[in-house]
């Protein structure tokens, strides 16, 4: 394999939320989590599972926030302030998830900081065609 293909500088994931107020989607560019980190996560997080956040924001290089109609900086402050608040903002189901049954749904529903991480620890995400 190229090695060159791998996008180390990040990788832009969209994101539709399950809300009447949120009509369009969250874009978020997230850098690739390595296995190494990810289990240094998971120590620093089972000690203090408030981390969680910051962990999530580390991956974050970029989004699509806007504060009245102007781009939003993706900096420490920002994400300090509004992170929290939306990681934990519902995603929407895939179509073929919409016919499950109400089990099955609950076992899928899914946040915004679930889908980021997922994304994140997912290599496939970072390699170019």
């Amino acid at each position: 394999m190229d090695v060159n293909k791998l996008l180390l500088e990040g990788e832009w994931l969209e994101v539709e939320v399950e809300s009447k107020k949120i009509n369009e989607p969250f874009r978020f560019k997230l850098r690739p989590i390595s296995s190494t980190e990810q289990l240094k996560m998971l120590e620093r997080v089972q000690k203090n599972d408030k981390l969680i956040v910051n962990e999530i924001a580390s991956l974050i290089l970029d989004w699509n926030l806007e504060f009245d109609g102007k781009k939003l900086a993706c900096d420490p402050a920002n994400k300090e302030k509004y992170l929290e608040w939306l990681l934990l903002l519902v995603v929407k189901k895939k179509q073929d998830e919409e016919e499950d049954s109400e089990e099955e749904k609950k076992k899928r529903i899914k946040t915004i900081g679930v889908v980021i991480l997922e994304f994140a620890q997912n290599i496939e995400n970072f390699i170019k065609n």
